[in-house]
């Protein structure tokens, strides 16, 4: 059996992915990851019959699995019953920068895209395919969750046009717009009140990073949601979110700016992700022991912020006398090209400024 598979923790975009791999390979079998986001379970569950998937409970125990097409993800996910590490032919097809640890032998497809579901509705697209209003709206809510509705910094003009394409297929944006503004359980508004009371803004390197940590008894799912919430409410140039549940701690990164890499932080916790958007997974370590690596870890992936001293001219610095001649001052700005020179008196200080429209 040939399988496509994505993360456990699965959200609009992995699964739309999964999905337009089954158009371009109807012969493969789409099972889901087993930590849906709530949004996705309720989506699914309504138009069940409509769509190709299938639950890794239903696969028979010891399946041999020839094939896999991997999707917004490079790490296999864990099927009960079935050993995913053993599955000889893995292909790859994620939007995501190469990982160090993945496999030698896998066929890796990356490409750089805000959406992995873009990568497929292009592929669709160019075949001339057709597709139900519901797939084309499923594709269309993994498009708009991964860019946030094309706003995001790393969506892309491809990203555009594979939704308007979408549009033209039927997508139904009363639905798109139904779950992505789906209202917080109240688990999630507990771990959100919390989240505000333990966030730490730290200045590195000329950015206001915010470290957000909480503790909570038990899983909460879709914990990336609350992170668009706290980001767009502090507005830094990047957020972590540090969630303790049970035996593991979960970590989710945003980024605003290509200065700060959050894909390579989360790396050096064993999760992954891209430069804007990652996420990680530590077990049994306590939350206070992680949030400290964090801190500790952040400054080697924060640049410094551009500065002045980055692009200021160096060398000999051309300067006025207070005695100079409009005339000269009029020659020297033609003939290097600056808007403007500093005025210095006989004993080196600054008395002014003589800018081009001062002269003009």
């Amino acid at each position: 059996m040939n399988l496509i598979l994505s993360h456990d923790h699965t959200d609009f975009d992995a699964v739309a992915a999964q999905l337009g791999a089954w158009k371009l390979h109807p012969g493969w079998v789409p099972v889901l990851g087993r930590y849906l986001n709530r949004n996705v379970r309720t989506f699914l569950t309504l138009h069940w019959a409509g769509l190709p998937f299938r639950r890794d409970e239903e696969l028979p125990a010891g399946l041999a699995i020839e094939r896999a097409i991997l999707v917004d993800t490079q790490s296999l996910p864990s099927l009960k019953g079935i050993d995913t590490q053993a599955i000889p032919e893995v292909l790859v097809v994620d939007h995501h920068a190469q990982r160090e640890d993945t496999p030698d032998g896998w066929d890796l497809r990356l490409d750089t895209t805000g959406s992995c579901a873009t990568l497929f509705v292009e592929e669709i697209a160019e075949r001339h395919l057709s597709l139900s209003w519901i797939e084309a709206t499923l594709l269309l809510l993994g498009i708009h969750e991964d860019t946030g509705s094309l706003v995001y910094a790393g969506a892309t003009p491809r990203d555009a046009r594979a939704a308007a394409w979408l549009m033209q297929q039927g997508a139904d944006l009363d639905t798109l717009r139904r779950y992505l503004d789906h209202p917080l359980t109240d688990r999630q508004r507990d771990l959100y009140r919390r989240l505000l009371e333990g966030s730490d803004f730290l200045e590195i390197n000329g950015f206001q990073i915010v470290v957000a940590s909480a503790a909570m008894d038990s899983y909460v799912e879709d914990v990336s949601s609350l992170a668009h919430s706290i980001r767009d409410l502090y507005d830094p140039a990047a957020l972590v979110l540090v969630v303790e549940m049970g035996d593991h701690v979960q970590m989710v990164a945003r980024s605003t700016s290509d200065d700060i890499d959050v894909g390579e932080l989360m790396k050096t916790f064993d999760g992954g992700g891209h430069s804007r958007a990652a996420a990680a997974f530590v077990d049994a370590e306590p939350l206070a022991k992680v949030v400290a690596r964090l801190k500790q870890r952040l400054p080697a992936h924060v640049r410094p912020a551009v500065t002045v001293a980055d692009w200021m001219s160096r060398g000999r610095i051309r300067s006025l006398a207070p005695r100079s001649k409009i005339e000269e001052a009029a020659a020297l700005m033609r003939r290097w090209g600056h808007e403007g020179f500093p005025v210095i008196d006989e004993s080196g200080d600054v008395v002014g400024v003589l800018t081009r429209r001062d002269v003009d």
